[in-house]
C-alpha cells in the first residue's frame, strides 16, 4: 500500500474541511459565515490542486504519479471538484427567491438547529465515515503526527 504524497493529504484535508461545513449547513442552514468558509476553503483547494499538479505535470511521463480516472491522475481531479464547489454554491446563491426558506436563513441572526431528515442522517453518517477512514489510513501508513506521506513516489 502506497502512501499518498503530503500535497495529496493537503487536497484531502481541504475536502474534509468542506464536509464538515456542508454538514454544518445541513444542520443550521445556510449561514453567511459557513458560506463564507466554503469559498475559501475551495480556494485553498484550488491553490493546493494547482500547486499539486504543476508540480508534476513535467516529471509525469506515465510512471505513475497518482492513480488515473478518466485518463487524467487523481491529484488533478482535486482542481475540477473545488471549481465543482465554487460554481454549485455560486448558483445556489443566485437563485435563492427573497420569500424562500434559504433566505430567512441567511439573513436570521438566531440560529436554530434544524430537525434531521432521512437523507441528512444518510450524509452525516457517510461523512463520518469518510473522515474516520482517512484518519484511520493515515495513522496505520504514516504513523502518529509528526509523520507525513512521502513527497515523491516511490517508481
Amino acid at each position: 500500500m502506497n502512501s499518498p504524497c503530503t500535497l495529496c493529504w493537503f487536497e484531502r484535508i481541504g475536502m474534509v474541511i468542506i464536509g464538515v461545513l456542508w454538514m454544518l449547513i445541513l444542520r443550521y442552514g445556510p449561514q453567511i459565515k459557513y458560506i463564507v468558509c466554503v469559498f475559501l476553503s475551495a480556494s485553498y483547494g484550488i491553490y493546493m490542486g494547482i500547486r499539486h499538479t504543476a508540480s508534476w505535470w513535467q516529471r509525469d511521463a506515465g510512471i505513475g504519479l497518482g492513480d488515473k480516472l478518466v485518463g487524467a491522475h487523481t491529484y488533478t481531479w482535486a482542481v475540477v471538484v473545488y471549481w465543482c464547489v465554487v460554481v454549485v454554491m455560486s448558483l445556489a446563491l443566485l437563485f435563492i427567491r427573497k420569500k424562500s426558506s434559504m433566505m430567512c436563513d441567511l439573513v436570521n441572526e438566531k440560529i436554530k438547529p434544524k430537525p434531521l431528515s432521512v437523507y441528512s442522517k444518510i450524509v452525516f453518517t457517510l461523512s463520518f465515515i469518510v473522515v474516520c477512514s482517512n484518519a484511520f489510513q493515515t495513522l496505520i501508513v504514516n504513523g502518529i503526527p509528526p509523520f507525513t506521506g512521502k513527497s515523491n513516489p516511490i517508481n
